[in-house]
């Protein structure tokens, strides 16, 4: 495991694009102070697009802000997420997840869970206008976490 302190320090090396999202979404890893590393997910502000119903340049604010409001409001359901300068500007860093290729994700999405109720409130209090199968990350059956947490705050609603 990797600390906060290690995730805003250690040296950060992209390894590739996640195509399939709208925004630059890179893949990477975090080099630690005894060489060691764990992969993140780094979102440069730089490479986000212009939305009309969000201002410009937040995104990543608003994906530090989810975590954070997981945190004190104990949902812990965000991995842990930093703001930190990168090979591409300042961003979101966020600490990977891997998911089993072979679970069903709308299958978990539709069951009435202790853990899909935790991140539906969760939804609720950060109005997330974008939760989907694709964002819900299984960690067992007692624990899911959620990311891309771009779209949420909303200032009209």
């Amino acid at each position: 495991m990797f600390s906060r302190e290690e995730l805003l320090v250690g040296e950060l090396i992209v390894e590739g694009r996640l195509v399939d999202a709208s925004n630059a979404t890179l893949f990477g890893k975090v080099l630690t102070s005894d060489q060691s590393s764990f992969s993140v997910v780094y979102k440069p502000i730089a490479g986000e697009r212009a939305l009309w119903d969000f201002a410009d340049g937040n995104l990543a604010s608003r994906e530090v802000a989810a975590y954070l409001i997981s945190e004190v409001g104990q949902f812990n359901c965000v991995p842990l997420t930093v703001m930190r300068d990168g090979p591409f500007g300042i961003g979101a860093v966020q600490q990977w997840i891997d998911v089993s290729p072979d679970l069903d994700l709308i299958a978990i999405g539709q069951q009435s869970t202790p853990a899909i109720r935790n991140i539906a409130l969760f939804d609720v209090v950060i109005n997330n206008t974008d939760r989907k199968f694709g964002h819900i990350l299984p960690i067992s059956d007692s624990q899911i976490l959620g990311c891309d947490h771009g779209l949420t705050f909303h200032e009209e609603f």
